[in-house]
């Protein structure tokens, strides 16, 4: 007797393989996002990042009024339909872009930096109102721009934008991308990064 399952013939393997994948897929779920305390969230339709106005905060239970902007040790969620405005250099750890339909602009970096020290992610929002990692880019808008602006990875080694939650597809999307990590580490992008500028 062989040591593995015979199939008479291709087609069954594929159909297989195929169902294997399908069990996965609905069994392991999408990435959801776990918050963090200090989260922040886009709170208007148009926003400049450095207006405290402009976000709310995760407290652990609920999310509240922020008092300052984001910074460099915080997650930021741009929730559909919402932008937000660089008005100065600024920094942040995670930064989550909603990417399912009808996205919108979503990042107006005019002619500065946005220094990211943890990924780059695309999100969507499921049925319980919780955040999932989405796979894909809005494939509408210029959801990042324009070439003036620019993100910039900083920090240790670490994967900067992984497949789960990000796509190449998107060719409309016009800004600058700089790998600049501490001396001796390295950042990784997973899938297509399609800035206008590397």
């Amino acid at each position: 007797m062989k040591p593995y399952i015979f199939f008479r013939d291709f087609c069954h393997l594929r159909v297989f393989c195929t169902f294997c994948l399908w069990v996965g897929f609905f069994f392991t779920g999408a990435g959801q996002i776990a918050l963090t305390t200090d989260s922040y969230r886009t709170l208007l339709p148009l926003g400049n990042w450095a207006d405290a106005g402009a976000w709310e905060v995760f407290d652990g239970t609920n999310w509240m009024a922020a008092a300052a902007p984001p910074g460099q040790d915080h997650d930021v969620f741009v929730l559909q339909g919402h932008e937000i405005q660089l008005t100065q250099n600024q920094e942040v750890r995670n930064l989550y872009l909603f990417g399912a339909a009808n996205a919108g602009k979503k990042l107006n970096l005019q002619a500065y930096d946005l220094d990211v020290y943890g990924s780059l992610h695309s999100f969507d929002v499921d049925g319980n109102g919780d955040y999932v990692l989405f796979g894909s880019a809005w494939l509408g808008d210029d959801w990042i721009y324009p070439e003036t602006g620019r993100i910039v990875f900083k920090g240790g080694s670490r994967t900067v934008v992984d497949r789960t939650s990000w796509s190449g597809q998107n060719l409309g999307s016009r800004f600058s991308v700089v790998f600049n990590p501490d001396p001796g580490k390295y950042c990784r992008s997973m899938p297509c990064l399609r800035p206008a500028v590397f």
